[in-house]
């Protein structure tokens, strides 16, 4: 021990894998705004807001078709807007326009079954 070093060449421990210490000040590390995801795709903050007032419009629609006290005109706007305005959050707060066809095949699966249960709940309604 006369003031070397020991220095164990058999129990080397393994490297770690060094984790990237790069800081981005820029959005582009970001999963939202203008921001490259996973997959690899771009939204921008343009879009987002675009939708964002699509939905507000529809919204308004809505609220100024239940003013108008005329049942047949409602059920008609709740039929048409209220699809359109979920196609809208669907397809671009979840995403699903960039998924893939097994993906949106699953989600239309759903609605076929979520439309077949409210078919058999109001047949059951009316002939009671």
């Amino acid at each position: 021990m006369n003031g070397e070093v020991y220095r164990d060449t058999e129990h080397k421990q393994p490297e770690r894998p060094r984790m990237s210490t790069r800081v981005s000040t820029s959005m582009e590390g970001s999963m939202h705004g203008g921001a490259e995801a996973e997959g690899g795709h771009l939204t921008s903050y343009a879009t987002f807001i675009k939708v964002w007032l699509a939905l507000v419009a529809l919204t308004l629609g809505l609220v100024g078709l239940s003013a108008s006290h005329r049942p047949d005109l409602i059920l008609v706007g709740l039929l048409i807007i209220t699809p359109a305005k979920a196609s809208l959050v669907m397809s671009y707060f979840m995403h699903l326009r960039h998924e893939g066809a097994a993906m949106k095949l699953m989600v239309v699966a759903a609605f076929g079954v979520l439309v077949i249960f409210l078919f058999l709940t109001f047949s059951d309604y009316l002939y009671r």
